[in-house]
Formats: C-alpha cells, structure tokens, sequence
C-alpha cells in the first residue's frame, strides 16, 4: 500500500468511525479542550448520555485509540491522543 493509499484509507476509516458513533464529535472535542483531560463525571455532565451508554462510548473510544485513560486514585482520567477528532 502507498502512502496516497494508506491516507485515503485513514480518511475512509475515521468518517466510518464517525457515522458510527456520532458521540465522537461531542465528547472527542469536549476533552481535547483539557490538556490535562476530563474525569467521566466532567463528561458526563456536559454530554447529554446514560451512565451505561457514556461508559460503554468511552471504553469504545479507549479501545479505538481516541481517548487514552489513566487512573487518579479511584478517579479514570480521559485524554484525547494526538490528532483525535481532527
């Protein structure tokens, strides 16, 4: 695969990615806007989501490389990767 392939592919895959799960473009920004990220009750209070449905779009999110997470003691930090929802 070249790499004019390879970028057609990326675009291909990140616009699928987004009709899929359309949440991208809420909370994707939403904790871009925090360098130092956002907590699931920061999210959750700013996206209108159900507590199930907010952690299975995060999981989701950190599974497809969007989100990465840490732990501060009990608390799960988000931090958007490099160029996500760009």
């Amino acid at each position: 695969m070249n790499v004019v392939d390879f970028q057609s592919w990326v675009q291909r895959r990140d616009r699928e990615r987004r009709e899929h799960i359309p949440e991208v473009d809420k909370i994707v920004p939403f904790v871009q806007a925090s360098p130092a990220g956002r907590n699931r009750a920061e999210i959750g209070k700013a996206i209108d989501l159900d507590r199930d449905t907010l952690s299975a779009t995060l999981a989701a999110f950190v599974q497809a490389g969007l989100l990465t997470v840490r732990w501060e003691g009990e608390i799960e930090v988000f931090q958007a990767r490099g160029g996500a929802g760009r």
